[in-house]
């Protein structure tokens, strides 16, 4: 969820800076939005969405890894 979250903040953040520049926000030839589309698919390729939110919540809170 803090991935999430930080990912959706970040997108805001850039949109607010595109439109107080005057800049056209809407298309998706943006690198953050492009970004964001590739950060979805590597869910799918590096696992599952459950294994991946238990090891950032693990370097979140610092449990040890279970190697």
């Amino acid at each position: 969820m803090a991935t999430e979250i930080e990912a959706a903040r970040q997108l805001m953040y850039h949109v607010c800076s595109e439109i107080d520049s005057g800049r056209r926000c809407d298309t998706k030839l943006n690198a953050v939005e492009r970004y964001w589309r590739d950060a979805r698919l590597t869910r799918i390729f590096e696992g599952t969405s459950e294994i991946q939110q238990r090891i950032i919540s693990d370097q979140l809170l610092g449990r040890p890894r279970d190697d």
